[in-house]
């Protein structure tokens, strides 16, 4: 079967449905989305991660990693809207770090990161969001 050259870049380019998986990751899709856009309008955001996540705690964990990806990242972090479908790049690395942590892989995280951002900041991010997974697990099991 051969593909036409828009269908080829259509698949290199595509990023997952949210349909497409776990609802743990789509929780923390949905909450990247709603915090990063509640923080744009200037309002505040504790509301929004609580009831994402629960407690005050979870929620300022993950409040944390947002805001530790806002320093070091290169551009303003893309996130869609909240009712949208799929996921954009920067969702996808977020869920690609969390499982990288979850799995104890640093050289996995590194490499995901290390021709963005300075090694000390990729360390720092590892730290942020293995506080949040500490967390975020017990909800989850």
């Amino acid at each position: 079967m051969k593909q036409d050259a828009s269908e080829f870049a259509r698949l290199l380019s595509s990023t997952p449905a949210l349909a497409n998986i776990p609802k743990a990751q789509v929780r923390i899709v949905s909450a990247m989305r709603h915090t990063i856009l509640t923080h744009r309008q200037q309002k505040d955001v504790k509301g929004c991660l609580i009831a994402h996540f629960g407690t005050r705690k979870a929620a300022y964990r993950f409040a944390r990693i947002l805001e530790a990806m806002g320093d070091v990242w290169p551009e303003p972090i893309m996130v869609h809207a909240p009712e949208c479908g799929t996921t954009t790049y920067d969702e996808m690395l977020l869920l690609d770090l969390v499982t990288a942590v979850i799995r104890n892989d640093p050289a996995h995280f590194n490499g995901l990161l290390c021709d963005m951002i300075a090694e000390e900041d990729c360390e720092r991010l590892h730290i942020t969001i293995s506080r949040f997974i500490k967390l975020f697990r017990q909800q989850i099991t």
